[in-house]
């Protein structure tokens, strides 16, 4: 009894640490994607707007195109932010799309000490789109959601929630975030701890998220019959193609308008499908000189080597989307 309860006060501790806020530093001190702030802001300007959503008020970003009637919305995913989704973002604005993204709760410029858990990202796109719907500032015909790992997620369950929604486009997204807390911990802990500390998992998320947490991909597609572009990595190591996959459900989707992209190869991983093979190619070399670098630091500890490093970062090369899956989306949004 003592163990059982010390085993699920520290996994509470461990899933709350999961969790912190994040946000990634200065941009010009890491490898980075590019960065909104690297990039033309006359040719691609935005708007900043703070709305509210059921815990906290998140960030969200305004990319108007003029002209456009179509909205995206785009949703990234765990331990990311919107502005590390700028080659897309731009891409999607050269195609005469106007975007709309948004950082999660706990996330980069949203309000947040913690970002709650993966179903906190269907919350946030829900109530994003309810701001959107009683929006004067932002006008549209059509919206069109886009998201990536568990923003892939909420961007076909939120599909049960919303009839609005014209199409949807889920890259490396899963099924079922309820469930994928558990997995992951019991690939840390073993399955057997897993096992014990399920319930108390479970219930913590009930809590958390109510009536959230009966929600998953495959329902929400199933139930809106819209198209919808899944796009999978065959080698992806974090959303695991035939375990949490929403493609790993084809046989249970009855909608017969979705159609699917799969990548293997180096392109195939969890972010890799987003990068050309240039860009893969690319970050593993300053990844080799990073390496090397922080080995002369130790040695000689020149900090301007280092800024000197950063700065010769050919950030748009590092951040180069595939073209390929770029073609498929935007083809995609085009024909409906």
């Amino acid at each position: 009894m003592t163990f059982c309860l010390i085993l699920s006060v520290g996994q509470l501790i461990a899933y709350n640490l999961m969790f912190k806020h994040y946000e990634i530093g200065p941009y010009v001190y890491s490898k980075t994607l590019s960065y909104y702030e690297q990039i033309d802001h006359e040719k691609y300007k935005r708007e900043l707007i703070r709305y509210d959503s059921d815990k906290e008020t998140l960030q969200g970003y305004y990319y108007p195109k003029e002209g456009s009637t179509d909205l995206v919305v785009f949703t990234h995913g765990y331990h990311s932010m919107a502005n590390a989704f700028i080659p897309l973002i731009t891409s999607l604005v050269d195609n005469n799309y106007s975007v709309f993204a948004y950082d999660c709760s706990g996330v980069n410029n949203s309000s947040g000490k913690t970002t709650y858990g993966f179903l906190q990202e269907l919350i946030d796109l829900d109530y994003t789109l309810n701001y959107l719907k009683n929006s004067n500032s932002i006008e549209y015909n059509d919206i069109f959601l886009v998201g990536h790992s568990v923003g892939g997620f909420a961007s076909c369950a939120i599909l049960s929630l919303h009839d609005e929604i014209k199409g949807v486009v889920s890259i490396s997204g899963l099924n079922n975030a309820f469930d994928l807390i558990y997995e992951k911990a019991s690939q840390f802990v073993g399955p057997v701890i897993g096992s014990l500390v399920k319930p108390v998992i479970n219930t913590h998320q009930r809590r958390l998220f109510k009536d959230y947490c009966n929600y998953t991909a495959v329902e929400g597609i199933n139930k809106s019959n819209i198209p919808v572009l899944l796009a999978q990595g065959l080698t992806d190591k974090t959303i695991l193609p035939d375990k949490h996959a929403i493609t790993r459900y084809q046989d249970s989707i009855t909608n017969s308008n979705v159609s699917y992209y799969f990548v293997d190869g180096k392109q195939g991983g969890h972010n890799d499908i987003l990068l050309s093979k240039n860009a893969i190619e690319y970050q593993e070399e300053i990844d080799r000189n990073f390496k090397q670098l922080e080995k002369d630091y130790k040695k000689n500890k020149d900090f301007d080597k280092v800024i000197e490093f950063f700065e010769n970062i050919d950030s748009n090369l590092y951040s180069e989307f595939n073209p390929e899956l770029l073609t498929k989306i935007v083809n995609f949004l085009d024909a409906i």
